[in-house]
């Protein structure tokens, strides 16, 4: 079954798409420096912006679509099953790769990953050594009865009843958001000048959301330059005014987890 969506909702998607586009990109900028997701907002601008870009993205993605039908025709079933349940784990290995603070969490997920293609694509070169063909291999290995290679029945059964094409819009939109995610992980990361505090040149401007000012400390007592993790929530409009100045410090390191961090609310500076 192909994707059939209406103009309607396929504005009414690329709207959505483009505020998780937005967010997503926010996200993975100030979560690089230990800001809660819980305080950052996004501008119209910054939607309309992120929209026009997803539905030139969209645009593409259905032309991808249209012309994955003649690939599925070529690629053989045990091929696309195997694919299919790969591409499943990938998603969720992926997701938690990129928002696990923890460099061990990550190390075991990439290596489940890579232990889950192994089982999946080179188990059958072993284990039916004596058949000719890779296909045929993969054949032999499915008619088993009780086959060693784990599926995910729940995906399986819905790619059957909704067609390889819906699965493939959905690896491709979680690629778009994972992308957004690292790009904004990435400006953070070798962004070399910063908004600073004119009075105090340890106090950094991290993100202005409306009224509100969010502030990191550098953090001096450590050879790496990153902030400490404590986060200073300023209005604009309170006093005393702010003084700030732009001020190249960067690039900077990840801010430390979640269990350093200190939120302050300051009137002022």
């Amino acid at each position: 079954m192909r994707p059939s969506i209406s103009a309607t909702l396929f504005v009414a998607l690329a709207t959505l798409g483009g505020y998780a586009a937005a967010f997503v990109r926010e996200l993975g900028y100030t979560s690089y420096f230990g800001v809660p997701a819980e305080l950052i907002t996004i501008s119209l601008t910054n939607i309309l912006i992120a929209t026009g870009a997803v539905i030139v993205v969209a645009l593409l993605l259905f032309t991808l679509v249209e012309s994955f039908a003649v690939t599925a025709l070529v690629l053989k079933q045990v091929y696309m099953k195997r694919v299919i349940a790969f591409l499943t784990l990938y998603m969720l290995i992926g997701t938690i790769v990129q928002m696990s603070p923890d460099r061990d969490i990550r190390l075991v997920a990439l290596a489940m990953l890579a232990l889950y293609f192994l089982i999946l694509f080179a188990l059958p070169l072993i284990s039916r050594r004596k058949t000719r063909g890779y296909a045929n291999k993969l054949a032999a290995e499915d008619a088993l009865g009780k086959p060693r290679v784990p599926y995910s029945i729940l995906v399986q059964a819905a790619v059957d009843r909704a067609g390889v094409h819906w699965f493939v819009l959905l690896f491709c939109c979680w690629t778009i958001i994972s992308l957004t995610h690292l790009v904004g992980r990435g400006d953070a990361a070798h962004q070399e000048w910063f908004v600073t505090d004119v009075t105090d040149s340890n106090t950094v401007v991290i993100g202005i959301y409306g009224d509100l000012i969010i502030c990191g400390k550098l953090d001096s007592s450590s050879d790496n330059k990153r902030l400490t993790g404590e986060i200073y929530l300023s209005k604009i409009g309170n006093a005393p005014p702010l003084h700030l100045q732009w001020r190249k410090i960067g690039p900077l390191q990840p801010t430390p987890g979640p269990s350093v961090r200190r939120y302050w609310i300051s009137e002022g500076s």
